[in-house]
């Protein structure tokens, strides 16, 4: 997949504001706060919201423990306009790997089948409709991979089933997150060893993120319980771009000043630590990965 074809090509040599500009540093300072770029929502529950990523978000996400070797040499499937990018584009690149680039059109089970053969890709993320897609069709397909990674929706056990049948040394890697939080936040793997028998979890925070389940008050819930998720740590996004009032509804601040997103999902704590997803607060149900 190539970058997006410009309406209109411009000559510095010969734009008149091009030329005049200065050749020197235009002296604009940036620090780990400032935003490192500004990503959309959906816009499914209503108008699309930009998020404000920071620079210090970014590197958080990419410096994770949870990126191994595994993720030297990306296939990137998403559009660069998707949160997923961020996986995609900034983990191999800060990290001395790869990213290889899809070619234009719907992903199909031929192209990744060629592409993860012919690139040596070692790692990739589908949505969960993709991922179902691919293991009713051909389970085997992510066979040449260590990792692939997958979410954005309700993950089908049996789908994660039939893929590590066909692929017993590929680990599928359950990603849960939101575009506030600077793509991917929490995560469980699944081995052809340890399978899923049940609902695929959440999982657990990934590096440098805390996970509270909190009632009305902010009242934290007692495990087993269902209480809201609310995140906190280095990867919260500094708001929604130009618009302070939803910034200050969903970014809020505990009792002893941790600032905190909410997310609007329920979940709950299970005996081993894990999160279970049990649904979103309100009315808002997620049809083919989008908020309606």
């Amino acid at each position: 997949r190539g970058l997006p074809r410009a309406g209109e090509v411009v000559e510095p040599a010969t734009d008149p504001a091009v030329a005049a500009a200065p050749a020197t540093d235009p002296g604009v300072a940036c620090g780990p706060d400032a935003v490192a770029y500004v990503i959309h929502t959906s816009g499914s529950t209503g108008a699309p919201k930009g998020v404000e990523v920071t620079h210090r978000g970014v590197l958080a996400f990419t410096a994770d423990s949870s990126w191994s070797e595994a993720h030297r040499r990306i296939l990137s499937l998403a559009p660069y306009a998707f949160g997923v990018s961020t996986y995609e584009i900034w983990v191999p690149l800060l990290r001395g790997g790869r990213v290889v680039l899809a070619p234009p059109g719907e992903p199909d089970v031929a192209t990744v089948r060629r592409l993860l053969a012919d690139e040596s890709i070692t790692a990739l993320h589908v949505t969960a409709g993709l991922f179902r897609v691919f293991a009713q069709e051909a389970p085997d397909v992510f066979a040449p991979v260590r990792e692939v990674l997958t979410g954005g929706d309700v993950i089908a056990p049996t789908a994660v089933r039939r893929v590590l049948d066909a692929c017993p040394d590929t680990v599928v890697r359950a990603m849960y997150g939101a575009t506030e939080l600077t793509a991917f936040a929490a995560h469980t793997t699944m081995t052809a060893a340890c399978p899923p028998d049940g609902p695929v979890p959440v999982g657990r925070p990934m590096d440098g993120l805390e996970f509270r389940l909190l009632g009305p008050g902010l009242v934290p819930v007692p495990d087993g319980e269902t209480g809201e998720l609310y995140v906190a740590g280095d990867r919260l996004a500094r708001g929604y771009h130009h618009d302070t009032a939803l910034t200050d509804e969903r970014f809020v601040t505990d009792p002893a000043g941790t600032r905190m997103y909410r997310t609007g999902d329920l979940m709950r704590r299970t005996a081993d630590g894990q999160l279970e997803f049990a649904g979103r607060v309100g009315d808002q149900v997620k049809i083919r990965g989008y908020l309606v």
